[in-house]
């Protein structure tokens, strides 16, 4: 079945897919935090996400477990000091690494019909879709907690720009 080998590629290969986007990272200037890190932490920097897609394709992680890896995931990356245009474009540089290792490593053959692989990179593409919409939020929730600790900025003020009611949904203010 060619999603159990896209399964099997996603967990097992994932060094593989990390190593492309590794080149990827190197080559982008404007990743200038992303590339302060030397090869094998960015190896390993996405090994979780790469599992968490697996688990995507095998159906096993609904839309609520990916956004709560993801928004964790924007968490950390903004207690980490990376700026949000760098962690959205790492994100897109993912992805874009995910489909091309699946569509010429010998995962897309020539029995795969077309349908299949426009299948495939839907998938991917909807799962860093969505990665990309709850990383971001938990990258703004993170500074929203940031800016109002010891009410350093008042709750209106911080409402002034922080207009989306879906920041803390199911999530307890910290102070």
């Amino acid at each position: 079945m060619v999603l159990k080998s896209l399964m099997d590629v996603l967990t097992f290969n994932s060094e593989g897919i990390a190593r492309l986007w590794t080149r990827k990272v190197r080559k982008a200037v404007n990743l200038k935090n992303y590339n302060a890190l030397s090869d094998d932490e960015l190896i390993h920097f996405n090994a979780e996400m790469y599992k968490m897609l697996a688990l995507w394709f095998e159906k096993e992680a609904d839309k609520n477990r990916i956004g709560a890896y993801f928004v964790e995931l924007g968490k950390e990356r903004c207690s980490q000091g990376y700026p949000i245009s760098e962690v959205t474009y790492s994100l897109l540089l993912s992805q874009k690494a995910v489909i091309e290792y699946l569509t010429t490593e010998s995962v897309v053959d020539s029995s795969m019909a077309l349908y299949t692989i426009i299948d495939l990179t839907n998938q991917v593409s909807d799962f860093f879709f969505l990665g990309s919409y709850y990383m971001t939020k938990g990258y703004l929730e993170d500074i929203y907690i940031a800016l109002n600790k010891n009410e350093a900025l008042s709750d209106d003020v911080l409402k002034k720009y922080f207009k989306d009611e879906f920041f803390f949904k199911n999530v307890e203010k910290k102070v």
